[in-house]
């Protein structure tokens, strides 16, 4: 069953509801048209012939009426066939306790003499007649329960229909209008059902109290706060599109000097503008780094211009004197024929302010900066300069889809921009850039303009398929083959669902480009694998005018370049690294092949030990050779290497090696003769001088001993008139103070 045949079957159901709902009110209520033979079974009243047919006197059994009567019986008696009273017997309605009561809707009084009167022409009750009339005979029937019941589900039925259909007038949404709706009707359910059962005289004893109208309102009021809760859930479809900016601090400069209080660390320049977008680190590089609000007292906007340099070649800025003050205008002419600019043609132009600024664009006169919908070209950053591209359809391209795209006065284009600055100043009057596109029919191919993927970019071994979105200037339907083919021949069609129509742009912020998406298939590894694209523009053109559609002669090539796997060839060190600081400079390094350009790639690294560190970039990397500089204390080290090239293809290698520190001179173990010469022994590997005179040397200035090929043996000839004053250095530079020796030894 289609959707019109649903909503046709529920308005029926709706229509047959509504009339049960009115023949019960008509049936209930004893209004004039009711006459329900054998109703009710009260004694005729006086003056009414009721055997003649001119009984006026709902109350009396067995009488007919006149005129409507036909109408009036046929809901009389559907009213009773649904079970809505009880049928041979009285069902009044007590008013409490006083001098009135209502029998079947009559109010009756009670007089002086103790008699019930309405007043003429009806009869005059006594009190005994009138109280067995207005007391209910026996006990609470099933009948009663149904009828009580039967009624609170008709006025349940007939609260949902009148508050489903006017709650939207007020505001509500459809979510909104359809939980207002269920939790009225069954609060209403509730409570109708539990007074009419308590009227019936269905509470007795104990649970007499639930009787009361009052607790009849809170049991309705409470189900219909439960039932609301349960239902409504704010839930709905809607398009949202997404820019991705920089986050903006607050403007101004209010908090920046909480940067300079931090203690345990100190403020970069990252947590001072974080702080407000016109905090400023100043002293940077020294210990007196603060952040400051720069220019407090700045309360001038920022002054806009046209910027000249990014206007397409060929346009022109005119000024705009129709431009209505406090606004500042100018016009942009297209050099051609009608000066506008061609439909579906990318434009670019531009503007300058005179401190640095962000600035917004939108097709609408907005008052207030944040009310603006894009940033002018994209971009949150403050600038001097500022960019803009955008691309609008014709005026007839317009006009055939019905585009929502403002399109004024024959095809001209209004663009409002408003500039703030970091102390939050921004222009009260707009900067209005105008221009008009193009009136008659669109005559050029579709471009492309972009891809997710960038063109001529490699892809991981093994990877033989590719996501591709394909970035269009207007609405079209594209195809690609792996071959160079008319656009009739191509094998595979693109989804082309947000590439139909010109609302399917993305926005004036993002060149309002359309996107055909795909999946590029049969990726060969170490192979330059092409693809060719072409489309044609207007899909909404069929039959007749499907020969006014424009086809790309000329096939868009993308090319993915398959790779092999990566490979570390080596990494180091993996060994003992020693210096004589503190800590010691260690360097790692990685050499890479294969993959992407012949082991072109970035690698990373990590202590193998910190599994919640993330991997740091090399200072040196991007090629084949890699190499990074780390200062560590005296430990034994594990890091992992990781290099990824532009592909996606990555090795790892795991690098061991221990630091140690040496700040310690060496240390002249032993002195002695051996043969002819004064033969010294050093505690390490070491380079040894000596003078005659006295520790008082630099150790340049010193004459050399002897080094063995051990390293640590050290020999001067030997000589009993010589005292030597000896000073020795590691191959870390440490060596004794300039007024010290490592050792004083005098030959006997």
């Amino acid at each position: 069953m289609n959707k019109f045949g649903k909503i046709a079957i529920s308005e029926i159901i709706i229509l047959i509801i509504g009339t049960i709902a009115f023949a019960y009110i008509a049936g209930i209520g004893s209004l004039p048209l009711v006459s329900a033979a054998g109703n009710l079974n009260e004694p005729c009243l006086p003056n009414n012939v009721c055997n003649q047919g001119t009984c006026q006197n709902s109350m009396c059994k067995g009488s007919a009426q006149t005129g409507a009567g036909t109408l009036g019986g046929f809901f009389g008696s559907l009213s009773n066939f649904l079970g809505f009273r009880k049928s041979g017997m009285p069902n009044p309605i007590k008013s409490g306790a006083g001098t009135t009561k209502v029998l079947d809707g009559v109010k009756y009084t009670q007089q002086s003499d103790g008699s019930w009167s309405a007043g003429t022409p009806y009869k005059v009750y006594t009190n005994e007649e009138f109280t067995k009339l207005t007391t209910a005979p026996g006990t609470f029937s099933a009948g009663q329960g149904w009828g009580a019941v039967g009624n609170g589900v008709l006025w349940a039925v007939g609260t949902w229909i009148a508050v489903r259909y006017l709650a939207p007038m007020f505001g509500a949404s459809e979510e909104q209008a359809q939980a207002i709706a269920w939790a009225a009707s069954a609060g209403m359910l509730a409570g109708k059902s539990i007074y009419n059962l308590g009227q019936a005289g269905a509470f007795t004893g104990k649970a007499a109290w639930l009787a009361s109208p009052g607790v009849a309102i809170g049991i309705g009021v409470a189900v219909s706060v439960i039932v609301f809760l349960l239902v409504y859930k704010k839930e709905g479809t809607r398009d949202v599109t997404y820019s991705c900016n920089i986050w903006d601090a607050n403007t101004g400069g209010s908090h920046c000097e909480e940067c300079n209080q931090f203690r345990d660390f100190p403020c970069s320049e990252y947590q001072c503008k974080s702080l407000g977008q016109a905090c400023q680190l100043l002293n940077q590089g020294t210990k007196e780094e603060k952040c400051a609000w720069v220019n407090p007292k700045d309360v001038e906007a920022p002054i806009i211009n046209s910027w000249l340099f990014p206007l397409t070649t060929g346009y022109i800025y005119t000024p705009d004197n129709a431009t209505n003050p406090p606004d500042r205008g100018i016009k942009i002419i297209a050099p051609t024929s009608d000066k506008c600019v061609p439909a579906f043609t990318p434009l670019v132009f531009g503007i300058q302010t005179n401190e640095p600024a962000k600035c917004k664009v939108d097709s609408l006169r907005q008052a207030n900066f944040s009310d603006f919908k894009y940033f002018f070209g994209g971009s949150s950053l403050f600038a001097y300069n500022h960019t803009q591209t955008m691309s609008l359809p014709g005026v007839k391209n317009a006009e055939q889809e019905g585009a929502n795209i403002t399109l004024e006065n024959d095809g001209e284009v209004s663009l409002y921009v408003k500039c703030q600055d970091a102390n939050g100043n921004s222009n009260a009057a707009d900067f209005v850039f105008k221009f008009c596109v193009a009136k008659g029919p669109d005559t050029t191919a579709p471009v492309v303009v972009d891809t997710s993927v960038l063109n001529n970019m490699p892809v991981a071994v093994g990877q033989d398929s590719v996501p591709l979105n394909l970035y269009i200037n207007e609405p079209a339907q594209c195809k690609w083959s792996t071959m160079d083919k008319e656009y009739e021949q191509m094998e595979t069609t693109m989804d082309c669902s947000k590439a139909n129509s010109i609302s399917d742009a993305v926005s004036v912020n993002s060149r309002l480009v359309y996107t055909c998406k795909t999946t590029l298939e049969g990726i060969k590894d170490k192979f330059e694998n092409k693809f060719y694209f072409r489309c044609r523009d207007q899909p909404k053109l069929t039959g007749d005018k499907a020969g006014d559609r424009n086809t790309n002669a000329q096939s868009y090539v993308f090319t993915v370049f398959g790779t092999e796997t990566l490979v570390i060839d080596d990494a180091g060190p993996n060994e003992t690294v020693s210096d004589s600081t503190e800590a010691v400079k260690v360097t790692l390094t990685a050499k890479t092949s294969g993959g992407y350009k012949e082991g072109e790639s970035i690698c990373y690294y990590k202590d193998k030990d910190a599994s919640d560190q993330l991997y740091v970039e090399f200072f040196n990397t991007g090629t084949y050779t890699h190499s990074t500089d780390l200062y560590l204390a005296e430990e034994d080290y594990q890091y992992i290497i990781r290099c990824v090239d532009l592909g996606g293809n990555s090795d790892k290698w795991q690098v061991n090696f221990t630091v140690e520190s040496d700040s310690e001179a060496p240390v002249v173990a032993r002195a002695y003769k051996e043969e002819n010469y004064l033969k010294i022994v050093t505690s390490e590997n070491a380079t040894c001088v000596y003078d005659t005179a006295s520790c008082n040397y630099l150790f340049e200035d010193g004459l050399p001993m002897n080094t063995g090929t051990e390293g640590d043996n050290h020999f001067v000839d030997w000589s009993t008139k010589t005292k030597f004053y000896i000073k020795c250095k590691d191959d870390f530079g440490n060596q004794p103070a300039t007024d010290k020796c490592s050792a004083i030894v005098r030959p006997i």
